[in-house]
Order: C-alpha cells, then structure tokens, then sequence
C-alpha cells in the first residue's frame, strides 16, 4: 500500500459524494497509522475475524500466555482492539457466526472444541430462549469496543436471531465460559 495514492483516491471519492467514511480491513496499528498520517478524515473501522474460534483479538492481551504470543500462533491483531478504542475505531467482525460452526453445523476437522462450544452455545441459548446465533452474536457485542458483527447469511431467520442479541446480556462468567471453550484451552 502506498498511503498517498490511498489518500488521493479516497479523497476524490469523497468529494464526488461516492463514499462518506473510509474504513480498513485487516489492519495492525502501525499499518492504520501509516495511513492515517495520509488521510484528511479519521478512519473509522477496522474490520477483523473475531468469533468464539477466532479469538486472536483478544488473546493477544494476555501476555502471560505464551502459547498465543508467538507469531507462529499468527496474531496480527496484536494491540488492534486496544488501539481502535483508544482511536474510537469501530471493530467490524467478520465471519461472526464461524461459518455456523459455533451454532451448531459440524467442523470439517472435528476437533472436540467445536464440539464443546457448539453445545455450550445451544445450552445458553435454551436457557435464554433464544437462538444459538443470538448467543454467538451476544458474546461479540460484549467485547469491549464498539464490536459490528458483519453478518454474512441471507436467511433471515438467522439475520432475525442475530439482531435478538441486543435484547440479552450474557453474564461475565457465560461470556468466559464461551470464551475458553472455543478457545479450546484455558485461560493462564
């Protein structure tokens, strides 16, 4: 990325009214700053895989936890989520519903954490009455941040369970239990 062109072209689409607010998708902190110095507008979103199997943006917070420190673990949101609050940067989660693995539909690899969490999502959604996506959906509105869950489906009762995720409140101690199963190993 050359930020000047970025700049140059953001700002004429700007100007011809074809766009309002400019975002990045995948982008560290140093990457957004390089950009930002370019720019006559603040970002303001940063769009990131984050679901109960794609925890980088959290895990990457807790530094005694050498087995997601690493950078063959890959964590390129190292310090993003802290950075956006600071910045008032929106998180945009993409994939949120894991491909609708954490809801139920079997992962190609069968590993016992998809197993795990999937059921732990069906049994808070029933104490809840809800739907497994409207606590899949609740657990990333609890992040700090603001989080946007990018909603990929097109079947609406599916876009209709996630919206409900507003209407409950998942406890501290569910949001962790969430947290640690998809994980699939527990928090040091």
């Amino acid at each position: 990325m050359e930020p000047e062109e970025v700049a140059t072209a953001f700002s004429a689409l700007q100007e011809s009214g074809k766009v309002r607010a400019l975002g990045v998708s995948n982008f560290t902190p140093p990457q957004v700053q390089w950009l930002q110095r370019a720019l006559s507008t603040r970002l303001v979103a940063n769009q990131v895989e984050v679901n109960l199997f794609q925890t980088s943006l959290l895990d990457c917070g807790i530094v005694s936890d050498s087995r997601t420190r690493t950078a063959a673990a890959g964590h390129p949101a190292d310090g993003t989520l802290e950075y956006c609050r600071l910045h008032g940067m929106v998180i945009q989660a993409w994939a949120p519903l894991a491909y609708g693995h954490a809801s139920g539909r079997p992962h190609p690899s069968g590993e016992q954490r998809y197993v795990e969490t999937s059921r732990l999502v069906q049994s808070l959604a029933d104490s809840h009455g809800v739907d497994a996506e409207t606590i899949v959906t609740a657990w990333l509105l609890r992040i700090p941040g603001p989080v946007q869950p990018v909603i990929g489906t097109r079947d609406p009762r599916r876009i209709q369970a996630c919206a409900r995720a507003t209407e409950i409140r998942l406890s501290h101690e569910d949001w962790y239990r969430l947290y640690v199963a998809g994980r699939g190993y527990a928090l040091p």
